[in-house]
């Protein structure tokens, strides 16, 4: 995003590059609260309110389902993190 915004944008002084701060400063927290997380499958603000951040619709979560996803998500990242390491020691200091 930053890099989108920054492409041909001149910044030949100080309150060019204030200015770009300034806009990107407000943009990133709107890009995070509407961009869907992985194990919500909908964006934070969407779950929390109900409603859609940038359409204004309702939005159904069933968090049964999204603490079964988190679950299974958690189970493979350990897998992950724990394959080929089967049968060896580790030396705790």
């Amino acid at each position: 995003m930053i890099r989108m915004q920054l492409d041909g944008t001149d910044l030949s002084n100080i309150a060019d590059a204030n200015l770009f701060v300034d806009t990107v400063s407000a943009s990133v927290p709107i890009g995070l609260r509407a961009t869907a997380h992985t194990t919500l499958t909908v964006s934070p603000g969407a779950a929390v309110f109900g409603r859609d951040m940038l359409i204004n619709i309702p939005v159904s979560v069933d968090w049964e389902m999204t603490r079964q996803r988190r679950r299974a998500r958690m189970t493979y990242n350990n897998k992950l993190s724990t394959k080929g390491t089967e049968g060896t020691m580790c030396v705790l200091r």
